[in-house]
């Protein structure tokens, strides 16, 4: 096999694992102002986000940021970063994982780890997604 065709295969494997990806991603404040918060998933189907994760979301940043937090926060896993290791990339939501783990230094990107992950997304089920790349 060539490296191309390989290269095509990943593509489309990444493709159909990442079908779970929202459509448009929803700021947190106009998220807390819908009765029944949601988003439609790239495959067209309706993911329900928990409200009282929302309240939560609140308590980790600062007043006014809700315009800049855009829903589901993406964790994206490549494995050019490592085994186990996973990155926040936006400014905004790097902020809140950062205030969450109660990190004194946020650096951007935010690298978070495989027991972060897995805290951060029982946690924040409805509000995190995490996205697989490879580069």
């Amino acid at each position: 096999m060539s490296d191309k065709y390989i290269e095509e295969l990943l593509k489309d494997f990444l493709r159909i694992i990442n079908k779970h990806l929202p459509y448009t991603r929803p700021t947190l404040g106009e998220l807390r102002r819908q009765k029944n918060p949601f988003i439609v998933l790239r495959d067209g189907s309706i993911h329900l986000i928990d409200p009282s994760e929302i309240e939560l979301l609140y308590q980790y940043i600062d007043p006014g940021d809700e315009a800049m937090i855009r829903i589901p926060i993406i964790i994206e896993v490549n494995p050019k970063y490592g085994e186990g290791a996973a990155v926040v990339r936006e400014p905004a939501a790097a902020k809140v994982v950062s205030r969450f783990f109660k990190l004194s230094h946020l650096k951007e990107p935010l690298f978070i780890y495989g027991p972060q992950i897995n805290e951060l997304r029982r946690v924040f089920r409805t509000t995190t997604t995490v996205v697989f790349i490879a580069e």
